[in-house]
């Protein structure tokens, strides 16, 4: 999937959400199931990782660093872990790699405290389709360069919800101008998502559907 020239600051926080969740689930989830039953519980665990540079939908992110406290409920039908305060992702830069529109996100933190991630291990599909996210989440950006927007900080707080190909983002999203506004972004499929932003003052939300260029 190749996605068009960002029109507004949801479609950076959509790219990077899914960049993401697939790096916390591919490093923390087990990719396949065993055949003979087994059992596996860690109340309280930390991981300090340093983790290889991720390209996903036309964005490339490096600089990848996981401070992981975590608690993990496993068996060979399903995996569960749930993020404890101090959890934290941070990328030191996701950039945009195809198109002519140039765009950058600097220094990116994600919070992940009081997050589950839930992978039916048993169940037919695709890993996306059986990895399931649920839970508060606040992304920080300290800065995102694009030529239609002004360089500052950004930073989203809200929740997340659905499957990995199915995903929904509600909060709020904030810049250092004095921006406030309601963000809700939606995946439905590879080919399409919805991102809804209104401002607290507005009655009626405006839509925007973004599509991948032909």
């Amino acid at each position: 999937m190749i996605l068009p020239p960002p029109r507004s600051p949801a479609s950076f926080f959509r790219a990077l959400w899914f960049c993401l969740v697939a790096v916390v689930a591919g490093a923390l989830t087990l990719s396949q199931a065993n055949a003979t039953p087994w059992t596996f519980t860690l109340q309280q665990g930390r991981m300090d990782l340093a983790l290889p540079d991720y390209e996903i939908a036309g964005w490339k992110a490096t600089g990848i660093h996981a401070d992981i406290v975590n608690s993990v409920e496993a068996s060979n039908k399903q995996v569960g872990v749930t993020f404890r305060p101090g959890s934290r992702l941070t990328l030191a830069r996701i950039a945009r790699q195809s198109g002519s529109t140039p765009a950058e996100l600097i220094d990116v933190q994600l919070d992940l405290a009081d997050t589950e991630v839930s992978v039916d291990l048993g169940a037919p599909g695709a890993m996306p389709e059986r990895t399931r996210i649920s839970g508060n989440v606040r992304i920080d950006v300290a800065e995102i360069r694009h030529p239609s927007l002004k360089p500052q900080r950004w930073w989203f707080q809200g929740k997340a919800s659905g499957t990995l190909a199915d995903l929904e983002l509600e909060g709020t999203l904030n810049a250092n101008s004095g921006l406030t506004a309601n963000l809700v972004l939606r995946s439905g499929s590879e080919s399409n998502f919805t991102a809804d932003i209104a401002r607290p003052w507005q009655r009626r939300t405006q839509e925007r559907r973004l599509r991948p260029r032909s």
